[in-house]
């Protein structure tokens, strides 16, 4: 699919000499940065869930041995490749 975007020139400017270094097409550039930036903006959102469900346990952590199996749980979870 073709479209047409606007930028700052600046940015613009840094797109272009960054493209040039990759030896990449511009298009390749901004589909991979727009890939990228979506799979952060997916990994925020699980990372939020995890806090808000983790939150949302019982006690909150306030047993030891709680506070433990969430903390293992959690790194679990943040060790995925999402």
């Amino acid at each position: 699919m073709k479209t047409a975007i606007s930028m700052p020139d600046e940015l613009y400017a840094e797109v272009d000499k960054k493209v040039a270094e990759l030896e990449t097409t511009r298009s390749q550039f901004l589909a991979s940065a727009a890939r990228h930036y979506l799979d952060a903006l997916s990994v925020s959102a699980i990372e939020v869930a995890v806090q808000q469900a983790v939150a949302n346990i019982g006690n909150s952590g306030t047993d030891p041995i709680d506070r433990v199996w969430m903390d293992v749980a959690a790194s679990r979870v943040l060790e995925e490749t999402w």
